[in-house]
């Protein structure tokens, strides 16, 4: 067990964030079905692979920089509350707004943004619609001052 943390902690130095998404589904012993593989896991290399090269470089800039806050939230949130996995899940898709707009979405060109949205696979889903009307109010919020 300890030699896999210290592999997955080179890993992650040379780069390779989303993988911290595995660790952590391996240490909570999650499902494939859960988030962590799921959700953030599936992303995080979708926009490794594909998306990123779409974007712009302030776009890019915003994806590497949300890839952090998304992970380093989840390892603090796992820290201090030793999460089940679907608790996990909950924290982690409310924590997608706050961190999208805090590394600067609200600031992308409007091409960026469509891109972002549309690498979404279930825009139908209500988990996404609740997230993307919590992003645009947060956006029209920090526009006026008060995010």
């Amino acid at each position: 067990m300890k030699s896999l943390a210290l592999f997955f902690l080179f890993f992650n130095s040379m780069g390779f964030p989303c993988e911290d998404y595995k660790e952590l589904n391996y240490q909570l012993n999650c499902q494939a079905k859960d988030y962590l593989m799921s959700y953030g896991y599936k992303y995080c290399k979708k926009f490794e692979n594909t998306i990123n090269e779409k974007l712009s470089a302030q776009a890019q800039a915003w994806s590497k920089k949300t890839k952090k806050c998304l992970i380093s939230n989840l390892k603090d949130f796992i820290k201090y509350n030793s999460p089940s996995c679907k608790e996990l899940s909950s924290f982690a898709i409310t924590d997608h707004t706050k961190c999208y707009i805090e590394s600067g979405f609200c600031e992308l060109k409007k091409k960026d943004k469509f891109v972002i949205y549309k690498s979404i696979d279930n825009k139908f889903n209500l988990s996404f619609l609740s997230q993307a009307v919590q992003l645009n109010l947060g956006c029209l919020f920090k526009k006026q001052g008060n995010f």
